[in-house]
């Protein structure tokens, strides 16, 4: 905007051998387009006068060349002590190549309102005002919201105080402005006294003042602690737990910080979290560093206050905590410790399916920037759930296969339990899930020395109990499905490669079974086959299986199988 206006102002000159151009607001910026880029585009010489010695050094180089244009920029104040001295230069310029740029004349001319007092102009004022010229139009729109044609040197100031400080300076500062202007802007806060009146000042001052707490003590409290104490509460508070009390037993630096209402933290958190989450979640994780910071402050919060060892407490923490990752963390790593040292799978898998319409639920502050290591807890735990839960089907399987009796079991039976109930994944979700927990690192929000003891015990136990119900009872669960199966093929298997109908297709009938249906060799058409030699079904329907179906529809699927004489284990499998 101050670009354009300067060089409105210099177009209609273009071509004049001599132009004086006087800035005592020093609006003009060296190298900027607005004189320099003007200058050199129209080829003058463009030099910035402050005083005589330097102004005479410069002019008289070059105003002798009758092929130099002059376009001399005179940067005096009109205050100064030894103003500029170029009557000389003037004579020759004229008058209609003198152009005087004041501040005011931008203002009144840009906004179109003449009611600009001149105080705009005085030094300290206009350098403030041109430093936060955005702002100024912004406070002066606001000022005109208020009255349509008042202007007094209060509002005046009003209106620079209302840039530097990024506010409304028309109506009362609300609790998210309060915060903010203290915390992020205690520098320009200060900076107001000395520019602006104390009138005006004094009522900022006085808003901070009377806010309620713990906000009114921003302006002569140190600002992190005010902000700490504020999140601490607002954390604790959600969980229904006595902030005043804890804010203390914290750490001795919070004891004066109490009496923060419960009713004003519901308040002033929305506000906040509406005009700037990601401050809001800034001062979070401040928050959660000095949580770790000290042990002992992490176990009387996270084991003594909100009992995150129990699973039921955990649960329960899950659900209020909107705000702390660090909180949600901690709880759900307690509860995948629960469930692989415990197995009480049916309470988890209804904790997994809140977390998922959690996920959905746009104000979870918590969720709004997951961590890599969050991301990696939640899918440990997903991933525990379906290895147990498919463990347990796997058990009450086992139990009805060996109930039949034994000319009752057909192949159908293993095809629906592989494939159809998907324990064909068991062996890569139990691989993957050890996986994740031997690399438990990546998962943890904390390491694991600044875990309180209990936590630390229950986590290392985690992989050996994983390991214990693997070899206790998947492994001979599987074992006897698997001897099953194969009794099923030693009883069968003569008949079935000999059976045009046979339950599974089988390699020699693969081309007269599948292929020939579908394809005629007389009819020029290509047909392609895709032979995966050695791929699991688990890795086929995870990995693969997913990657052709962006492309193809799957029409059919049969059960397939090796000529056994050939039979790998891997295939027995």
């Amino acid at each position: 905007m101050l670009e354009d206006w300067i060089l409105s102002k210099l177009r209609p000159l273009t071509g004049a051998p001599l132009i004086i151009l006087r800035d005592p607001q020093r609006m003009i910026q060296p190298g900027a387009m607005a004189v320099d880029g003007w200058a050199e585009a129209h080829q003058y010489a463009a030099p910035f006068c402050y005083g005589n010695l330097s102004l005479r050094d410069m002019v008289e180089g070059i105003r002798d060349d009758p092929h130099t244009r002059l376009l001399l920029v005179d940067r005096s104040r009109e205050d100064a002590r030894v103003p500029l001295f170029y009557p000389d230069l003037s004579v020759e310029a004229g008058p209609d190549c003198q152009l005087t740029l004041t501040l005011r004349d931008c203002l009144v001319e840009t906004t179109g309102d003449a009611h600009w007092p001149q105080k705009v102009n005085e030094r300290l004022l206009s350098a403030l005002i041109l430093e936060h010229l955005p702002g100024v139009l912004q406070a002066h729109r606001q000022l005109r919201e208020v009255d349509d044609s008042r202007f007094t040197d209060s509002d005046l100031d009003k209106i620079v105080m209302g840039a530097m400080l990024g506010i409304n300076p028309f109506r009362r500062l609300t609790v998210s402005e309060i915060r903010r202007l203290c915390v992020e802007q205690h520098t320009a806060v200060a900076k107001l006294a000395g520019t602006i009146s104390d009138e005006v000042t004094g009522g900022v001052y006085q808003m901070i003042g009377t806010a309620p707490k713990p906000f009114c003590w921003l302006l002569d409290r140190d600002p992190t602690w005010v902000i700490r104490a504020f999140t601490l509460a607002a954390i604790l508070h959600q969980h229904k737990l006595d902030y005043d009390l804890l804010l203390s037993n914290l750490a001795p630096e919070l004891h004066g910080y109490r009496g923060i209402e419960a009713s004003f933290l519901d308040e002033a958190l929305q506000d906040q979290l509406r005009a700037d989450p990601d401050r809001v979640l800034e001062d979070v994780r401040d928050t959660e560093t000095f949580l770790v910071e000290q042990p002992e402050r992490l176990a009387l919060l996270m084991r003594d206050s909100l009992h995150l060892d129990d699973a039921r407490a955990a649960r329960q923490a899950l659900r209020r905590e909107k705000l702390s990752p660090l909180v949600r963390s901690l709880a759900l790593l307690s509860l995948l410790a629960d469930l692989l040292i415990h197995r009480k799978l049916g309470a988890h898998k209804r904790i997994l399916r809140e977390l998922m319409e959690q996920e959905q639920d746009p104000g979870l502050m918590a969720l709004r920037r997951p961590s890599e290591s969050w991301e990696a807890l939640r899918t440990a735990y997903k991933r525990a759930i379906e290895v147990l839960d498919q463990g347990s089907t796997l058990g009450k399987v086992t139990k009805d296969l060996q109930a039949l009796d034994e000319g009752a079991l057909t192949l159908a039976h293993f095809h629906e339990l592989w494939n159809a109930k998907q324990l064909n994944r068991l062996d890569y979700y139990i691989s993957d899930l050890d996986r994740m927990l031997r690399l438990g690192n990546n998962m943890l929000p904390l390491a694991v020395q600044d875990m309180w003891p209990e936590l630390r015990e229950r986590w290392e136990k985690t992989r050996p109990a994983l390991q214990s119900t693997i070899q206790r009872w998947i492994d001979p669960w599987q074992n006897e499905v698997d001897a099953l199966f194969q009794d099923l093929c030693r009883r069968e298997y003569g008949n079935w490669i000999h059976q045009e109908d046979a339950p599974a297709i089988f390699t020699h009938q693969f081309l007269r079974r599948l292929v020939q249906p579908h394809w005629d060799p007389r009819s020029g058409r290509k047909a392609v086959i895709l032979i995966f030699d050695g791929l699991r079904t688990d890795a086929w329907e995870e990995i693969v299986r997913p990657v052709l179906e962006e492309r193809f529809d799957v029409m059919e699927e049969r059960p397939g199988c090796a000529l056994l004489p050939t039979e790998t284990q891997l295939s027995r499998k």
